[in-house]
């Protein structure tokens, strides 16, 4: 975390054009992080859809309530 979050942002800012090499860097990351997050998502509704019958958008909006729930004590008890 503290090559992308500290060293790189200092080592684009030395670059000319820093700022937008900066900001297009870290708006792909997300984009990477998002797509990433789908996919894992996508395993979990295929198999809740195939296993359990249950209409794909209930099983999206199920799945992920309980990940977003189940991931909030961890995302909440960071120290910054």
């Amino acid at each position: 975390m503290t090559l992308i979050f500290i060293t790189l942002p200092e080592l684009f800012y030395s670059l000319p054009a820093g700022a937008m090499i900066s900001a297009a860097f870290f708006l792909l990351m997300a984009i990477a992080a998002w797509t990433s997050a789908i996919s894992i998502l996508e395993v979990m509704v295929s198999f809740t859809v195939d296993k359990f019958n249950v209409d794909r958008r209930k099983a999206v909006i199920g799945i992920t309530l309980a990940l977003v729930l189940s991931g909030l004590p961890a995302a909440m008890s960071a120290n910054y």
